[in-house]
C-alpha cells in the first residue's frame, strides 16, 4: 500500500508562473508519495526525501538514482517508438544488417523507459548552486539503488547479460569474452554510465581507450558499419538506455 504525506510550505512562491501547480513525488523504495500544495525547489524536495528515508539510504549509490518526470511519459514513449520505426526503416538501406536491425528493434521495444530528468541529485551541490536548484512542479518518481556488483552488456550480442565487476578490468576485457553476431562492431562500443550519460569509445587492440567502468554501467555494442545513419540511430538507442527504468 502506498502512503501519502502532504507537506505544508513555509513560504508562498508567488512569483512563479507554476505557483498554482501541485507537486507530487513518488518514493519507489518507501512506497510513499510526497505531496505539496505548491511547487518547491529541488533542495527542499531532497531534504524531505531524506527525512522520509532510512538513514543514508538515498546516498547508497547516488550516481544511479533515477528521477523521472511522469508528466512527460508520452515524450519518452514517442522517442522509443521513433527509434523502433527508424531501425525497421533502415532495413531497405542496409540489407546486410537486416537481422541486426530487427534484433535491435525488438530489444528496444522490450524496454520500459521514462523521461529521466538530467538534474544533479547531490544535495550539497544543489544547496550551494542556485543554477542546479530548479523549481519542481508536476508528478515525479524517485528511485535509489544498492551499489551493483555487475555491468550490463547489450546491443548486438548473442544475448544481453550481466558481467561481474572484476578488479582492473576495462571495457575491452568484458567485450573480448562476449559473443557477437556478424555485423556487430569489433572496434567501438557505447558506454552508458549509471547517471544516464554516455560516450562512444574504442576497445579494439588498435584503438583501445582503456575505459574503466563504474558498477551499474552498460556497454552497448552497435554496428560495424560506420555509416552516419547507423551511428545516429545507435546514439538515440543509447539515449533511451539512459532513460530505462530500474537497475
Amino acid at each position: 500500500m502506498i502512503r501519502i504525506i502532504t507537506l505544508a510550505l513555509g513560504a508562498v512562491l508567488s512569483f512563479s508562473i507554476w505557483a498554482s501547480s501541485p507537486l507530487q513525488i513518488d518514493l519507489i523504495q518507501q512506497s510513499l508519495t510526497l505531496q505539496y500544495p505548491q511547487p518547491v525547489r529541488l533542495d527542499k524536495a531532497l531534504s524531505d526525501i531524506e527525512a522520509n528515508s532510512d538513514s543514508h539510504s538515498i546516498y547508497r549509490y547516488a550516481i544511479m538514482t533515477q528521477f523521472f518526470n511522469l508528466d512527460k511519459q508520452s515524450l519518452a514513449d514517442d522517442k522509443q517508438q521513433q527509434v523502433i520505426d527508424d531501425l525497421r526503416s533502415l532495413i531497405t538501406r542496409f540489407p546486410a544488417q537486416k537481422s541486426n536491425l530487427i534484433s535491435l528493434a525488438n530489444l528496444v521495444a522490450s524496454w520500459q523507459v521514462g523521461y529521466r530528468e538530467a538534474v544533479n541529485l547531490d544535495h550539497d551541490i544543489v544547496r550551494l548552486d542556485a543554477a542546479k536548484n530548479p523549481l519542481l512542479h508536476g508528478h515525479f518518481s524517485f528511485e535509489t539503488f544498492e551499489r551493483p556488483k555487475t555491468i550490463h552488456i547489450t546491443g548486438l550480442v548473442s544475448s544481453p547479460s550481466d558481467a561481474t565487476i572484476l578488479p582492473g578490468y576495462i571495457a575491452s576485457h568484458y567485450l573480448n569474452h562476449t559473443l557477437k553476431p556478424e555485423g556487430a562492431s569489433k572496434s567501438f562500443v557505447w558506454v552508458v554510465y549509471p547517471n544516464g550519460e554516455a560516450k562512444r569509445v574504442g576497445y579494439a587492440y588498435w584503438n583501445d581507450q582503456h575505459t574503466s567502468l563504474p558498477p551499474g554501467s552498460t556497454l552497448f555494442v552497435g554496428f560495424d558499419d560506420q555509416s552516419q545513419e547507423l551511428v545516429d540511430v545507435e546514439q538515440r538507442i543509447v539515449s533511451l538506455l539512459g532513460w530505462r527504468k530500474g537497475s
